[in-house]
């Protein structure tokens, strides 16, 4: 990998546009959280953040703060990028095994 495009610079890689619709996500990352959203609705889990619940079209799913346990079913890292600006990035396929007090889980 080239060293130029490599850094930990946390101000050098460009950084996640903020909207009033993820800006709640975006400042539970700064403070070390990680949320998922919960529909009142259909009662359905969903990631990525949203201002609406993609199963159902409800307005206002709520914010749930991850566990951080899950199962991690596969991977993928990206090697090759026509940005010279930008390192491998990763995605991945999970689910998590966090369970409310209630007993439901996410699905």
């Amino acid at each position: 990998m080239r060293s130029d495009v490599l850094t930990a610079d946390p101000t050098y890689w460009p950084q996640p546009e903020v909207s009033g619709e993820t800006r709640p996500f975006w400042e539970a990352c700064g403070r070390g959280e990680f949320l998922l959203q919960r529909c009142d609705g259909c009662g359905k889990f969903q990631y990525p953040y949203r201002g609406f619940c993609c199963h159902c079209w409800a307005g206002q799913p709520r914010d749930v703060p991850s566990t951080g346990r899950g199962t991690v079913w596969s991977y993928s890292v990206v090697r090759r990028n026509r940005s010279r600006d930008t390192a491998p990035s990763r995605t991945s396929s999970w689910s998590s095994s966090w369970r409310r007090a209630s007993g439901s889980s996410p699905t």
